[in-house]
């Protein structure tokens, strides 16, 4: 997709949901849309007029150091939405350095657990019974943020 193209990750989401929205509800033609945005999968995964595949692939281990992984495109369109993100695995593909993957899966496992204290922080704001937010401040003490 392009429809996100110079926006950031929230608004190039929010445009793509859009877009696919109004071909499946108003439009209703048949479609293919190809996208990086996984977040749609929640939106659509259960819509009755979309349909999720994805590109198969398979990890395998390096024979020469067993501990990285090897991303092997299949070439085979397979229905379902995409398990997991091969976005490192990508990275190195395309010879970016060691160190820098290795930053950045630090950095997405950051953003992530960020993501997962701000929906909790949200839910707890709704939240009114003060004994359930006393449990929902000891789950958070116990949660490793760096």
């Amino acid at each position: 997709d392009e429809f996100g193209r110079g926006t950031s990750k929230f608004d190039g989401t929010a445009i793509a949901c859009s877009v696919v929205s109004d071909l499946a509800n108003r439009i209703q033609c048949r479609t293919l849309f190809s996208t990086h945005y996984h977040t749609l999968v929640d939106s659509f995964e259960k819509h009755e007029k979309v349909g999720l595949g994805h590109m198969s692939c398979m990890i395998e281990k390096d024979e020469e150091t067993l501990t990285k992984e090897i991303l092997v495109f299949l070439y085979k369109f397979v229905e379902g939405s995409c398990p997991k993100s091969h976005g490192f695995n990508a990275a190195r593909s395309a010879n970016i350095s060691e160190s820098i993957v290795e930053l950045a899966q630090t950095k997405a496992s950051a953003f992530e657990r960020w993501v997962t204290l701000k929906r909790i922080l949200l839910t707890m704001k709704k939240v009114t019974d003060s004994s359930q937010q006393h449990d929902i401040l000891q789950f958070l003490s116990q949660l490793k943020l760096h």
